[in-house]
């Protein structure tokens, strides 16, 4: 009967390891194992059954990535000793991955942190790269079995990119919030001193008008708090967008609360 590889799941018909009461599918899988348990996150394997990936035997093809002109157009942003840069892993597919790629300041001191930005399978990662190279953090995911997707194409027009789907979030807010402070005036002008009898017999239907403003900021612009704060959650982790969406869901049900009850 064939056994699975307790890393990754793969069947283990070609080669087969056997450590720590464990089998591999090969010595790759049984490395990323040690590493974790030496590191104290063997808790990798507790969110998932079979959640690794099979680390790649290629990990040395990377040094082209220190090249000046290269790290330039990789790295996000680079200072003094530290640098920032997104790797593209397609790979990242559970809760363990977020784990395990949100947990490299553990395994290498020279990662500063790491955020993984599930929808979109990137990683994001503060380094020290006099210590820590951009070819020997590439080969150091590689190893773990997270090999960087690295486009030069992509480096290249990576300033003219635009996510369209969050720019038009952006505008929804923002055509929201100037429509909406224009409407709060007879508030203000309440607030003032104030009299108006035309402004005070409308304020009712500009706060229901303000009502339906609010609606698609909360339901459509704040969707990627709420994704964030889910897989945040999901992951017993209590990132930042928790708090953020805390806020909105107080802020709107209490400003619907006095609008009905006003």
């Amino acid at each position: 009967m064939t056994e699975n590889c307790f890393h990754c799941g793969q069947a283990t018909d070609r080669e087969r390891v056997a450590f720590d009461n464990k089998i591999f599918c090969c010595q790759g899988c049984k490395s990323v194992y040690e590493i974790l348990n030496i590191n104290q996150l063997s808790d990798f394997y507790n969110f998932n059954r079979n959640a690794g990936v099979r680390p790649s035997d290629d990990i040395h093809h990377f040094d082209y990535l220190d090249t000046p002109e290269i790290f330039e157009r990789i790295t996000d942003f680079s200072e003094g000793d530290l640098s920032l840069v997104t790797f593209k892993i397609p790979v990242i597919h559970c809760s363990s991955c977020i784990w395990l790629l949100e947990s490299l300041q553990t395994l290498n001191p020279n990662i500063k942190y790491s955020t993984v930005n599930f929808t979109r399978k990137t990683v994001q990662i503060s380094f020290n790269h006099k210590e820590l190279p951009l070819s020997a953090l590439a080969s150091f995911l590689t190893g773990l079995g997270y090999r960087p997707v690295i486009s030069l194409e992509t480096a290249d027009q990576k300033e003219e990119r635009t996510d369209r789907g969050l720019l038009l979030r952006v505008a929804v807010a923002g055509f929201a919030f100037g429509n909406g402070m224009f409407l709060t005036f007879p508030e203000y002008w309440q607030h003032w001193g104030g009299d108006d009898v035309w402004l005070d017999t409308y304020k009712p239907l500009f706060r229901w008008i303000l009502f339906l403003f609010s609606l698609p900021v909360v339901l459509y612009s704040a969707q990627p708090y709420y994704k964030g704060a889910w897989h945040g959650l999901k992951n017993g982790r209590i990132v930042i967008e928790v708090p953020m969406v805390l806020g909105i869901l107080v802020l709107f049900f209490r400003s619907v609360y006095e609008v009905a009850t006003d």
